[in-house]
């Protein structure tokens, strides 16, 4: 079962932790299950999300950028780019080839991502008592 990455250096311990929880809430019949094996790492975002094609210098290409969907997406990347590293033309590939460009603030980043995770907890949170309190009250 896949999870998401992190936008800042944790242990994967700490960030499997969040992944074990949603398990127990989706598969309840695991509880007290341990788990001989996980992995994490940071996510790699894009502006647009969308993965993207680069020639960082002559001869060496690149794909990145799966914005949280790597496991799929650089399998199916991997493809394109040993077809470009044939011989195929930029256009022949169904990707784009684009320069690489900085993003814009993006040492702010992890400011921005823990915001955004910490107030998407906080309503999942919610549903959780409001789902709760709708199952107490049916009963």
């Amino acid at each position: 079962m896949g999870s998401r990455g992190t936008f800042a250096e944790v242990p994967v311990e700490v960030a499997a932790r969040h992944h074990y929880r949603a398990v127990r809430e989706i598969f309840p019949q695991l509880e007290g299950v341990r788990y001989e094996y996980h992995w994490g790492g940071l996510v790699g975002m894009t502006r647009d999300h969308l993965p993207h094609l680069h020639e960082v210098a002559p001869g060496l290409h690149a794909g990145l950028g799966y914005n949280g969907r790597g496991v799929a997406m650089a399998t199916m990347m991997g493809r394109v780019l040993s077809d470009w590293c044939l011989g195929a033309a930029p256009t022949e590939l169904g990707f784009p080839v684009t320069p690489l460009a900085p993003i814009p603030l993006h040492r702010f980043n992890q400011l921005g991502a823990r915001l955004a995770i910490q107030g998407l907890r906080a309503l999942d949170g919610l549903a959780r008592v409001r789902d709760r309190l709708l199952a107490s009250g049916a009963s």
